[in-house]
């Protein structure tokens, strides 16, 4: 009898065991199977599958990562995944030749990069597959270089007066910026919340009057204070690669002493501590634009005939203007600011 309880017990013990009990690194996740379907950007190649386009499934807690080809049919399989959430890229790259058999002519280059990716993606057993569109990609592109936000100082510089924002080329070729538009994002600067906001303070933009995007509202779009645009028609303004171009809040030489706009003179006691903007590419002139509101143009917006004026292609809905006089940007750097293009701005 004695022996058959010990036999009964052992029996026990190895059945009850799991993969926790033995401090597993995976903690006890089972690997699931997960496929990602790769397609031509729907708009300009007409959705076709992607065949031969590398994805890259990279675990956001522990960067471990899974690299899969998609077959003839667009779609990577990837066997035993671990659960998780994953930040999903994907590459194709066409020479000028598979180009032109794929969709029927020849590209202006002699390689073709097409790419897509997707964030905070969660992989479980109940989510199983996503569909990733791939669109076509210069070799680099224009990027913001540097925004100068902090000014200069209050009593012996420009105080915010010199702030401006440098655009440059990042790319193997000319880009003309005609159109260009920069945005200032809303948001909180506080991590306050409320029921209006997400966890970590910030909006929640599906809570919006009028918002039909639902819980992607906050992950797949940005929502602009304000928009400037650098005008032109088309080839006005190349950027030549490796080239930038200056936007300033006031196209002057902040280093020399002038007038403002209510008949005031503006000293600099400490001329090295700001620069001359004199010769930026675009300024950001508001004074036509709140003449048109009915209101005083603001004593430091100087105008400089000689910079070329930045369209103010959003400063608010009517009745709710930005409160910003000009573009001054947030001394503390705790703005954000996006640089996009776009036909029809007003959708």
């Amino acid at each position: 009898m004695k022996k058959f309880l010990v036999l009964l017990s052992a029996a026990l013990a190895f059945t009850s065991c799991s993969d926790d009990d033995f401090g597993n690194a995976n903690n006890g996740l089972q690997p699931v199977n997960f496929s990602v379907n790769l397609k031509y950007d729907p708009i300009t190649f007409n959705g076709q599958s992607v065949n031969g386009g590398s994805v890259i499934l990279t675990n956001t807690n522990t960067g471990d990562t899974y690299t899969i080809e998609s077959g003839t049919n667009g779609i990577a399989n990837f066997p035993a995944v671990i659960p998780g959430t994953y930040n999903i890229t994907a590459t194709k790259t066409l020479t000028s030749t598979e180009f032109n058999t794929q969709f029927g002519y020849t590209p202006e280059t002699q390689t073709v990069l097409f790419n897509g990716a997707q964030e905070q993606v969660i992989i479980n057993a109940n989510v199983n597959a996503t569909e990733l569109k791939l669109k076509t990609v210069r070799i680099g592109d224009l990027v913001i270089k540097q925004i100068s936000y902090a000014g200069s100082h209050a009593q012996q510089g420009a105080v915010f007066r010199d702030q401006f924002i440098e655009i440059y080329n990042n790319s193997n070729e000319t880009i003309y910026a005609d159109g260009l538009c920069i945005g200032q994002l809303y948001g909180k600067t506080s991590t306050t919340t409320a029921a209006y906001t997400l966890a970590s303070g910030q909006f929640d933009w599906s809570k919006s009057i009028g918002m039909t995007a639902g819980s992607s509202a906050n992950t797949d779009y940005v929502y602009a204070d304000y928009v400037i645009r650098i005008p032109g028609s088309g080839t006005t303004y190349p950027i030549l690669p490796g080239e930038s171009i200056v936007i300033a809040q006031t196209g002057i030489n902040h280093k020399a002493p002038l007038v403002d706009n209510s008949g005031e003179p503006l000293s600099v006691q400490n001329p090295e501590l700001t620069v001359d903007l004199s010769t930026a590419d675009f300024e950001v002139y508001l004074g036509d634009y709140r003449l048109a509101l009915g209101e005083d143009v603001y004593r430091f917006d100087i105008q400089n005939p000689a910079v070329t004026d930045m369209e103010i292609a959003y400063w608010g809905r009517q009745g709710y203007s930005s409160p910003n006089k000009d573009l001054i940007i947030d001394n503390l750097g705790r703005d954000s600011f996006v640089i996009f293009r776009g036909d029809d701005l007003n959708s």
